[in-house]
């Protein structure tokens, strides 16, 4: 409405402001409110985050407390900045009313996905899910009373014997997922959108002639929702299997090629793992780092990032990940050299040198 557009020009808000004006006009308000109109008790109540719905509203209020991502706020900013332009051009209202870019909030560095973990807590991780692994379980025993193998060769075990059905599937669930990561470098939703029939053994042969296996994966890629859809091929050692052959096992009857590898008790795709790996992460006292970064699933993928570049060709690791050799290089080869920085120092002498001469050093 015409008072909402002066007060705008009048007062040059800022991004707090915007947010709420933007959820006071762009989404639905209550039946028996005027949309046109702007109720200041509201707006002070949306900006503080108090505001609630009736329970009759007809759509309830959103968590206004939480501020949207920059990314979203740029985009309103310019369809702002296209409004205000317009009411310019018209006259319908006085002075300039466009928003600076500058204005929108930065991003949160402590979600930054190329942070990761260190070796130590990698160590952790993978003890802790290790000892869960081996406890509370039977073995699965033939007729004769020994104990059954899978086609692979695995031992087979009734696991988590003393939980719930649904607890013993997230965690081995969870375990699989991480492993995998640790192994694949895939990212989190490509993860959980395999099924069976993606995954294959491969026979190969070394550099030295020796004959290796190992596992194929067919990932569909999930860069970005505006890009078209692509697939690719990318490998983990075959030791992988040894976590995922007892799931698919565990997840049974729902272990067909067409199933789903990650799956509830219904079949359906396990979409809540991220959440779990977060409990994992607080229960081990390892969700944020000593710079407050909060790590999440993706942070396994940096890691495998990091570990690889270390030993291999950068255009293998970026292949293998779905980047690109730049986007690799840019984000995670520093990553990779962080641990080897001071080898650059080892041509120097310690006793003699520049750098460290008794009482004078620099």
């Amino acid at each position: 409405g015409s008072t909402s557009i002066e007060e705008i020009s009048r007062t040059k808000w800022k991004v707090d402001g915007y947010v709420g004006w933007r959820n006071t006009y762009w989404e639905r308000w209550e039946e028996n409110e005027d949309n046109t109109r702007l109720r200041s008790s509201h707006l002070r109540q949306l900006k503080r985050g108090t505001y609630r719905s009736s329970p009759d509203s007809v759509r309830p209020a959103t968590n206004y407390s939480k501020k949207p991502a920059r990314s979203t706020i740029t985009q309103e900013i310019a369809l702002f900045n296209l409004l205000m332009g317009f009411a310019a051009k018209r006259k319908m209202i006085s002075g300039d009313a466009r928003m600076e870019y500058s204005e929108a909030p930065p991003e949160d560095y402590r979600y930054q996905a190329v942070e990761t973990f260190e070796s130590s807590e990698i160590r952790k991780i993978r003890d802790f899910l290790a000892e869960e692994w081996t406890t509370d379980r039977e073995p699965v025993l033939d007729e004769d009373g020994n104990q059954c193998f899978d086609e692979h060769g695995i031992p087979m075990w009734h696991r988590f014997m003393s939980r719930t059905p649904e607890y013993g599937r997230c965690r081995m669930n969870l375990r699989a997922l991480v492993v995998l990561m640790l192994n694949l470098g895939a990212r989190p939703q490509e993860c959980l959108d395999l099924i069976w029939d993606d995954i294959e053994i491969q026979n190969g042969t070394t550099d030295t002639g020796d004959s290796i296996q190992y596992l194929s994966f067919r990932i569909r890629e999930k860069k970005s929702r505006r890009k078209s859809k692509m697939m690719r091929t990318s490998y983990a050692p075959i030791h992988t299997l040894r976590v995922l052959s007892p799931l698919r096992a565990f997840n049974y009857p729902f272990n067909s090629p067409e199933d789903r590898v990650f799956c509830k008790l219904d079949g359906s795709r396990y979409g809540l793992l991220s959440r779990r790996f977060k409990q994992l992460l607080k229960r081990l006292d390892l969700y944020e780092d000593r710079n407050g970064v909060r790590r999440t699933l993706t942070h396994l993928r940096s890691y495998y990032a990091k570990d690889k570049l270390k030993t291999h060709p950068l255009h293998l690791v970026s292949a293998n990940m779905g980047n690109s050799p730049a986007t690799l290089f840019q984000y995670y080869a520093r990553l990779a050299s962080d641990d080897d920085a001071y080898s650059l120092l080892g041509h120097l002498k310690t006793n003699n040198s520049l750098v460290m001469t008794g009482s004078t050093a620099i």
